[in-house]
């Protein structure tokens, strides 16, 4: 029919903010409402010039037809009846393909504009003057009208209400239209009225000795009531996102107001509304109609820094300690400078930059102190990055941990002096510190299974512990092994997982029930499919030891594993395929070093069981693990122990067997191998080997 676009051209310099965006604002709100007048106006339009059949037959669909569709600060008006378009422009031939057109429909009218042949009847719908309307359209059904031919309104359910003055479908005798009010209410319309010092929405369930009666059985006052409310108006409206200090329009005595909601729940039946000269009054959330998130932002906001909608999550991992942040005070309608000084779940601890104390900023930004905008991490130097990595360590985790003093700076030397210098990802050891909760001892160390020399406590959110034994415990330990391996072989073992669970991947639950790597070898005994076929074992399927990303809250399914389980099975088997490829589609990815970590575990567990089942004696170094038989309890070990392989401490140590492993490595599982060095750079000794193999190291 028409579509209604502006654009408005505002100098940024000329205008203050606020003028400038109650412009943009009351443009798009003007082209709504002129949108709906022209809806309206479409509609009249078809009624007056008796666009339709004496019978009624096309009124109905054509009036109700018009649509409106937004799209930015563009609206259309248009009809989507299929009648519409003939209706305008007529019908090319052939338009209707071999069918042919709706004779049956298009009789009325010819019927209705031509002098009658009673010979001709075809249908049987009766002919002429004698023309039989019953076969058509019943006038009980529609209620018939006056005037010096038979015509037919629109049965209610087609009506179209055009506003809160709605005009009512019952036709006078002339055939205009009257005002709605009080006494015109039907069953189902929808109606506010005054009730104490607020407005109530609510539906009409019929008029009981002329007072109105509502679908919770409450009598509604004539003094009370205070006009229709049209559902067109509220249709779209999705009030999920609303937030306090957000500005709301709504319905008050009839007209459309705006204020600034003061209620932080969007879910709630009725919104604290401040309007600038009532004051706060309460508005059924029914009555809201539009509302536009307050997103401006201060005047001396640096250019180069990230901006957020304060009316939207944002993302925990865009954060870094000591990154400058702007942060806006709802309550205090201001902005605030700040720096980041700790790290929550879902949160970050802020203190102010020119001023004492601090707060917290949810991710969500629903609270009182909501994040506007930041320094980008990507826009810091290598340097400033490690920077800000030990500055976190050395003020926060050093102040949780419950290390002594000199263990912790032993911790300390060898992240900050060895580890993390060979990172190629730091954005990866950022994200994984700051979920990083406590550093503390290994309690009960010495178990009847041997020696726990360390772990991660993993816990929700991502967060997670770092036990690590004591001097004197570690010194224990190395006296009861045979062969010990450097204690800094645990650091870097104990980071692998610690650096996929605070990524936001984790496993099944069931793998946590799994005792050792040789349950796993000599009892479980899984398919092709990866369902288990042992009995009375622990785990149901193999897809509980893989990762899923939990990022969502829950965990998704195994990463990769239904494109390529089959065929790394039949791999083993002796009948593999063509190679499926990969599920994930992006080479150098941590989801893509998650995955191929998945299909190490699987490709490797398939081979120790099979080896297993042949022979009843799997060697603990077998090369074909990516360290040790460990490496297939879950596919959590299979990452820790090749990154305990390539950053060994002693890489010299024999059961490493280094270069004969990484041989073997490459034969087996050489994605595994490129995809961590796209975020490490091995040990020296690792290096150049791998780099004879031909690897970009």
């Amino acid at each position: 029919m028409g579509k209604i676009g502006f654009r408005v051209s505002v100098d940024d310099n000329g205008v203050p903010k606020d003028i400038k965006k109650q412009i943009e604002s009351g443009v798009r709100k003007a082209t709504k409402r002129l949108a709906k007048r022209i809806k309206e106006e479409a509609e009249a339009e078809i009624r007056r010039k008796d666009a339709t059949d004496a019978y009624g037959i096309w009124e109905g669909d054509l009036v109700g037809g018009f649509q409106i569709a937004r799209k930015g600060d563009s609206l259309r008006v248009y009809n989507d009846d299929e009648a519409a378009g003939p209706m305008e422009h007529g019908v090319k031939p052939g338009a209707f393909g071999a069918r042919g057109p709706p004779i049956e429909n298009l009789l009325p009218w010819v019927r209705d504009h031509f002098y009658p042949d009673t010979s001709f009847d075809p249908w049987g719908i009766g002919g002429g003057e004698n023309f039989d309307t019953t076969n058509l359209w019943s006038p009980d059904d529609s209620g018939a009208t006056s005037g010096s031919r038979q015509r037919f309104t629109l049965p209610e359910s087609d009506r179209t209400q055009s506003s809160a003055d709605a005009l009512s479908a019952q036709s006078g005798g002339s055939g205009g239209f009257t005002r709605r009010g009080y006494d015109d209410a039907d069953p189902g319309d929808l109606i506010y009225y005054q009730h104490a010092d607020y407005y109530e929405f609510t539906e009409v369930k019929e008029l009981h000795e002329g007072e109105i009666v509502d679908t919770s059985n409450r009598i509604i006052k004539k003094d009370a009531f205070h006009g229709f409310l049209d559902p067109d108006d509220n249709d779209d409206v999705d009030l999920s996102g609303v937030l306090k200090g957000d500005s709301v329009t709504f319905l008050w005595e009839g007209e459309k107001v705006e204020g600034i909601t003061r209620t932080d729940d969007a879910r709630m039946a009725y919104f604290d509304v401040d309007h600038p000269d009532w004051g706060r009054i309460k508005v059924s959330r029914e009555l809201i109609v539009d509302w536009e998130p307050d997103n401006d932002l201060p005047d001396d906001f640096p250019a180069d820094w990230r901006a957020y909608d304060r009316s939207r999550p944002w993302n925990l991992q865009d954060t870094f300690y000591g990154q400058e942040v702007y942060v806006y005070d709802v309550n205090n309608d201001k902005f605030l400078r700040a720096l980041v000084k700790d790290f929550g779940s879902h949160q970050i601890h802020i203190e102010w930059k020119d001023d004492f104390g601090g707060t917290r900023v949810d991710t969500e930004n629903r609270r009182n102190f909501r994040l506007v905008g930041a320094e980008k991490w990507e826009d810091l130097t290598r340097d400033e990055k490690i920077q800000s990595i030990r500055d976190y360590w050395d003020d926060r985790v050093e102040s949780r941990s419950q290390l002594s003093s000199t263990r912790f700076d032993w911790v300390t030397d060898y992240y900050f002096g060895e580890m993390f210098p060979r990172s190629k990802n730091l954005t990866l050891v950022k994200n994984t510190l700051q979920r990083l909760d406590t550093v503390k001892p290994v309690q009960n160390p010495q178990t009847p299974m041997g020696w726990r020399m360390g772990s991660i406590v993993p816990k929700d959110d991502g967060v997670w512990d770092l036990s690590l034994l004591t001097e004197s415990d570690v010194k224990k330990a190395h006296q009861s092994l045979k062969n010990p391996k450097p204690y800094e072989d645990t650091l870097s073992h104990e980071f692998g997982h610690a650096t996929i669970h605070a990524n936001d991947y984790e496993m099944g639950p069931k793998a946590y029930d799994v005792a050792s790597e040789w349950d796993v070898i000599e009892q479980f005994r899984f398919d092709s499919s990866g369902l288990q076929q042992a009995n009375r074992q622990s785990v149901p399927h193999a897809a509980q030891m893989l990762f899923g990303d939990t990022s969502s809250g829950s965990r998704g399914g195994a990463i990769g594993f239904p494109t390529w389980k089959e065929y790394v099975y039949n791999e083993i088997h002796g009948g593999a395929g063509n190679d499926p490829g990969w599920e994930t589609s992006s080479a150098g990815t941590l989801e893509r070093l998650v995955e191929a970590t998945n299909r190490a575990w699987w490709k490797q567990t398939v081979w120790a069981q099979e080896e297993d089942r042949k022979t009843k004696k799997v060697p603990q170094y077998h090369l074909r693990f990516t360290e040790r038989a460990y490496a297939v309890k879950y596919a959590h070990e299979t990452i820790s122990t090749i990154t305990q392989l390539l950053m060994a401490h002693d890489p010299t140590h024999s059961d490493y067997k280094l270069e004969a492993r990484l041989k073997s490595l490459h034969a087996h599982y050489p994605w595994l191998l490129e995809e961590w060095l796209e975020h490490w750079e091995p040990v020296g000794e690792a290096a150049n080997i791998l780099r004879d193999l031909g690897y970009d190291v």
